[in-house]
This record gives C-alpha cells, structure tokens and sequence, in this order.
C-alpha cells in the first residue's frame, strides 16, 4: 500500500523528532489518520514498514488507545469513560440516554451516519465525572441535563 507524498513527508519529519522509532508510533497515527482517513489493517502494516517497527508494535498501540479512527466513524464520534470513577457519578445514566436518544449501542453508527458511541476504560479526566469526548473536544462533569443540550446543539432526534 502507498502513502499520499505528503503523509510520508510528514512522518519523515516525525521520525525524526524522536530518539526511536517506537516513540513516534502515536504521533505517526494521527499524521496517518488525518491524511490517510481511518487505520485500515493494510495501513497499520504500511505504517509499520515506513517507521521499520514490527506490525505488532502499531497493533498494540491501536488496540489500547480508543481516539484513533480504525473503521469508518459516525460524524459525531462521541466516547463516554465507563471506569469505576465515571460509574460511581453516574456515567451508566449518561449512556443509557445517549443509547436511548439515538437508539445505537455501544459500537454502533446511527442509520444516518451522525452519531457514533464507544465506551472507553478510562479517558484520564476522573476528577470531572462522568467523562466524554466529543470528537477529539473533552466533555466534563458530564449529566443527562449536559447531554441532552449537547445532543439538542447537535440537531440529534429525540428517540428514535
């Protein structure tokens, strides 16, 4: 698989921002992602070869961050923590609306392709819980009340 000129460039560039070639793995995701679109497999390997990492090491990196885009996303890519911080405020009755409102599971993209939901373990923001992302935007101290004007700002129905 080949590369847009620009995305090679710019991980070049990359590259040689870091002592190692492991160390811009992340950095090098995000160039890909953002030239490229999603981490398709062939990419993941691609990418790989360009930094001469094994294909393993960018697997790793892809199965434990959740903010890289591996399949084809919902416009509004939203990511609500479901960890022990987040649960203990309330986080379970922010997913359930969310679930409710837009009629998706976790996972899924609504039929009209403008909203996605994914639960992730920790988002690393447990002292404003319950805690979301909103694209690549933190969404704090998050409640119904928070979500549904956030949803009603989005245009999002009202069940579906």
């Amino acid at each position: 698989m080949n590369f847009k000129i620009e995305t090679v460039e710019k991980i070049n560039v990359i590259k040689g921002q870091y002592a190692t070639a492991q160390g811009c793995i992340l950095p090098a995701l995000y160039v890909l992602e953002e030239h490229e679109g999603q981490v398709t497999p062939e990419r993941e390997k691609a990418l790989a070869h360009l930094l001469d990492v094994p294909t393993y090491q960018v697997a790793e990196a892809l199965s434990f961050y959740t903010m890289y885009n591996r399949h084809g996303r919902g416009k509004h890519h939203f990511q609500l923590c479901r960890n022990i911080s987040c649960y203990l405020r309330g986080s379970d009755e922010v997913i359930a609306l969310f679930q409710k409102r837009l009629g998706i599971l976790p996972g899924e993209v609504s039929a009209d392709g403008k909203y996605e939901l994914e639960l992730a373990e920790c988002l690393g923001n447990c002292d404003h819980a319950p805690a979301g992302i909103l694209g690549k935007e933190d969404i704090n101290d998050l409640n119904c009340d928070k979500l549904n004007a956030l949803l009603d700002k989005l245009g999002a129905p009202h069940g579906v």
